[in-house]
This record gives C-alpha cells, structure tokens and sequence, in this order.
C-alpha cells in the first residue's frame, strides 16, 4: 500500500512539473531571420526555434555557409558553437566547427542591434563587420 502511494504521489509531482508554464522572467525565444550590410558584405542570422541558427556571411560570390546551436539569455547574451561550416569561393576566417563566439541581441520590433562580438579566432577581426544594426526580413506570403 505504501509503495503504491508513493508511486501515485510521484506520478502526480512529475506531470505538475511536466504541465507547469514556463517562468515569467523566461527568455522568448529568439527566432527570426535577421540581416545586415556592412560595406557590401551581407550578414545573416536565420535563428530556429529548435535552438539552431544558419549564418550565411556574402560578398560577391564569396562568403560563408555555417550552422550553430546557440542559446539565448533574457538580457540578449548569445552564445553560439558552430556545428557545421563550409567556404563558399574565396573568404577569410571560415569557423571550424566547434568555434564559440559570445554576443548580445536585442531585437526591437522590426529592428535589432548585435553587440560585444566576441570568442573564436577571427572575432576582433569579424567585430566591426559583425556587430551593429541588423533588419527582420519577414518571410515571403503566398499568394
């Protein structure tokens, strides 16, 4: 009997904890694809729901392709590894996988501003290209 009371009682503590609502002070999930230009480089961030980001860096027919897991904070801190990468053409400073990098993004409405690039090798070289205002690009209706 004892053992069936406590196994009820821990059924019942587990689907609680499975059923609650996530904390107010939970981060939303940062999900979206952002973009920017800097001086004829095209950065993007195509961030999923599924915690995986596609970066795509293009200038010309040069740049590069990349996939990272990241998590986001509630104060905009990201931190991402890169888990795939490929060169497209020619391009400097084509993350192995396995690089961290550190950031912080606050979007606002249809704008967000990327800042405190850091981690990897190439970071202080990617910083002023990197960081700064990115626009939402909203995904295209159907007719």
């Amino acid at each position: 009997m004892r053992l069936l009371f406590a196994t009820a009682v821990a059924v019942t503590l587990t689907a609680a904890v499975v059923a609650a609502p996530a904390p107010a002070d939970a981060p939303a999930p940062l999900v979206g694809v952002w973009a920017k230009d800097a001086g004829g480089v095209e950065l993007r961030f195509d961030f999923r729901a599924d915690g995986t980001a596609k970066i795509v860096v293009t200038a010309g027919d040069n740049g590069i392709d990349a996939t990272a897991k990241y998590t986001a904070g509630k104060d905009g801190k990201v931190e991402m590894t890169v888990t795939e990468s490929k060169e497209v053409g020619t391009f400097p400073g084509v993350p192995p996988k396995g690089t961290k990098y550190t950031f912080t993004f606050k979007p606002d409405g249809k704008t967000a501003k990327l800042s405190g690039f850091g981690g990897g090798e190439d970071a202080e070289r990617a910083k002023e290209a990197v960081e700064g205002d990115y626009t939402k690009i909203e995904p295209k209706k159907e007719k």
